[in-house]
């Protein structure tokens, strides 16, 4: 949409990536903010006994969410990366991303 003198609005600057490190921790940063903001859903939600009752499954998948993003996002901000999925206390995923079998 033209802007208000009629001429169209300036492309933004392309601007370069910061290094994979830098860029992995930025990552990391924006998980842990989609975790909060789950986690805080999810206690929202939790604070209404009906929907509690109603909807427990859908609760704990907050939960499992929150969990999930947690451990990806520590992985990706970690210095030793082998350590960190070590560390992971969820057996099913650190078999999914150390791809071994669950059985």
């Amino acid at each position: 949409m033209p802007g208000v003198s009629g001429t169209a609005a300036a492309a933004p600057e392309t601007v370069a990536a910061p290094s994979v490190g830098i860029l992995d921790a930025r990552l990391a940063e924006e998980l842990a903010h989609v975790r909060r903001l789950i986690e805080a859903i999810g206690d929202e939600l939790s604070e209404e006994p009906l929907i509690v009752r109603r909807h427990p499954r859908a609760l704990q998948g907050f939960d499992m969410a929150c969990q999930l993003l947690g451990h990806i996002g520590s992985v990706l901000g970690a210095q030793d990366r082998s350590a960190a999925v070590n560390a992971i206390g969820m057996d099913d995923l650190r078999a999914r991303l150390l791809r071994k079998s669950l059985f």
